[in-house]
Parts: structure tokens; C-alpha cells; sequence
């Protein structure tokens, strides 16, 4: 069982939890959920992947849209990189709603 409290950063160090997360995730290798009540049951990483094709139509949609977003998030940065004046208020009134 993973404890996830192994995620939270104790006196600002979260390196040791990360890690031994990470190592409690790598003893359940292959299995990605176990069953308790049926081994054979348990879903394993091979059970858990995707068609091919399918893989290959998300990395088609993933290389398109991810540029996407990123230079929507960029665009959108640059538009608001800068701190708001009372001068900059009043001299927009309407602007800034």
C-alpha cells in the first residue's frame, strides 16, 4: 500500500518521501492494482496499455495541442507581466473589467 502522506515536504525536504514512494511503487512491479481476493484478477502494467493505434493517435493529439497551450499560457504571461497602477486605473476606466 502506498502512503501518500509520503508526498508531503517535511522542513522543506520532500526528496526522501518522493523516494521512498517511489520505491514502495516499484515493489509492486508489474502489477499496477493487485487484488486481494484473486491474484490472477490483478491488473499488471501488460494488461493496462493501449492499442497502438491508440497511442499513436494521442501522440498526434498531444503534439499538436501541447504546443498549443504552451504558447497560449506564454501569450497570456505576456499580456499580464507587469503590476497595476492606480495611474494605469484611472486612466482605463473601462479597460480593466
Amino acid at each position: 500500500m502506498v502512503c501518500w502522506r509520503c508526498w508531503a515536504p517535511v522542513q522543506g525536504r520532500a526528496e526522501p518521501r518522493f523516494w521512498a514512494a517511489a520505491w514502495q511503487l516499484s515493489a509492486l512491479f508489474p502489477f499496477v492494482m493487485p487484488s486481494s481476493l484473486d491474484p490472477a484478477s490483478s491488473l499488471t502494467v501488460w494488461d493496462a496499455v493501449s492499442s497502438h493505434r491508440t497511442l499513436f493517435i494521442m501522440f498526434i493529439a498531444a503534439s499538436i495541442f501541447v504546443p498549443l497551450i504552451l504558447c497560449y499560457t506564454l501569450w497570456c504571461y505576456a499580456k499580464m507581466w507587469g503590476k497595476v497602477t492606480t495611474a494605469h486605473i484611472d486612466h482605463n476606466p473601462h479597460g480593466l473589467y
